[in-house]
């Protein structure tokens, strides 16, 4: 597997599992990616997307990342609102 599947791979993964499409806001500076390499990345994601299978463990930290954005969203209203 070469590296660009491999990143392909994961952010086929990641998208799926978090319900993020927009890839770029999966974008792991740690790639130091060009822009035509990104975007080979991203074609190869797209194509992954429909048949990847996502780990449990994978939906299951995407589940609780996004319960804590959203209790930490909820305590920024509360706080807004308390102003």
């Amino acid at each position: 597997m070469t590296r660009f599947t491999e990143i392909a791979t994961k952010l086929a993964i990641d998208s799926k599992a978090s319900g993020i499409d927009d890839f770029g806001c999966l974008y792991d500076d740690d790639w130091k990616l060009t822009d035509a390499e990104w975007q080979q990345v991203c074609d190869e994601a797209e194509q992954l997307l429909p048949t990847v299978e996502v780990p449990a463990a994978t939906y299951a930290a995407w589940s609780r990342a996004s319960a804590d954005v959203r209790a930490e969203q909820a305590a920024e209203r509360r706080a807004f609102s308390a102003e």
